[in-house]
């Protein structure tokens, strides 16, 4: 697939699921792929150097193995990628990007498992991966800057009587007061040491910090320029509007009517990996054309092997985590 008519066709507005099949018709098409995205400059083996090789002839995962023509080295197509030793079809691991990315709301596990013909609990795991994907790196996307305002809030994601997870939403707004990119992150708890964790390595120095009435935020004036609201504790309950916080509590009745509409419900746990996806398709809402082809680019680049043990007896997931 070449990525230029790609994003081309997505924006032009006619890239659904029958372009999709015809770009990708086969398990081939998949591999292909992969193989440009892992080897931009061509195949070279990591034992001898040599930059010819075969691929081997058999079931599906044989096929996937490419061998040095001199050493006779292997090496599967899919190691240390997203796709890293699975053995549903690479057109259905495809499918399923192209449906979470390019849907505009997303999509459920369940109605993705009766589309590919694919246990529920497979395509969960497989949308987990997904979403981990998703993630950005704290250094690289940091947000905020010099006088730029950042609005900052705490809110509990959960059903009612149920085990709520506690997260800080961080909404930047930009210099023409349009909404920018947001991060959401589980907390442990409201403290302050809990939130500099989160605040520090995220928002840039120099950033106008807008908080509501938390005493807590009383010590970050000496890291940022901090727009502080004091509301007396009568009227907290009757009146807690924000106004200074009037887009990000937009974004966060966005965030709730989407997985509460879409998923219904989610472990507590995993909750992180639902605000990936959400974030990652807020911050790039003006790049849709470029979702697809990003995540593929990055379940190659970034390796990230994960199976459902691990996933099932892992702690409460956490974007500050690596």
């Amino acid at each position: 697939m070449r990525r230029a008519s790609f994003i081309k066709k997505v924006r032009e507005g006619y890239y659904g699921p029958f372009e999709f099949f015809q770009d990708f018709p086969d398990e081939m098409a998949c591999e292909n792929e992969i193989y440009q995205l892992k080897y931009p400059e061509g195949f070279v083996c990591k034992k001898c150097g040599c930059k010819t090789f075969y691929r081997l002839k058999g079931v599906p995962k044989r096929a996937r193995k490419l061998q040095c023509r001199d050493c006779k080295h292997q090496e599967s197509l899919t190691a240390n990628t997203l796709f890293h030793g699975t053995r549903t079809p690479l057109q259905k691991w495809f499918y399923l990007i192209f449906s979470m990315v390019q849907t505009k709301k997303g999509i459920s596990a369940n109605q993705l498992s009766k589309e590919l013909h694919i246990d529920e609990t497979t395509v969960l795991l497989m949308m987990t991966k997904v979403r981990k994907e998703m993630e950005e790196s704290i250094v690289e996307y940091q947000i905020g800057g010099e006088n730029c305002i950042v609005e900052c809030d705490e809110i509990d994601i959960g059903g009612k009587n149920k085990e709520k997870q506690k997260s800080l939403v961080l909404l930047e707004r930009n210099s023409d007061n349009r909404n920018g990119r947001v991060r959401i992150v589980p907390i442990e708890s409201k403290s302050y040491d809990d939130l500099e964790k989160v605040l520090i390595p995220v928002i840039k120095k120099g950033t106008i910090l807008h908080t509501d009435g938390n005493p807590v935020y009383k010590k970050l004036h000496t890291k940022y320029n901090h727009h502080f609201q004091h509301k007396p504790v009568s009227s907290w309950e009757e009146n807690h509007k924000h106004e200074h916080l009037d887009q990000l509590n937009k974004i966060v009745g966005n965030l709730k009517r989407w997985y509460r509409g879409m998923h219904h419900a989610f472990r507590i746990k995993n909750t992180g990996y639902y605000l990936n996806e959400f974030c990652y398709r807020f911050n790039r809402r003006r790049s849709e054309a470029n979702l697809f082809t990003n995540i593929l680019q990055r379940s190659v680049e970034r390796p990230k092997i994960l199976t459902y043990k691990t996933f099932s007896q892992s702690k409460p997931y956490s974007m500050l985590a690596a």
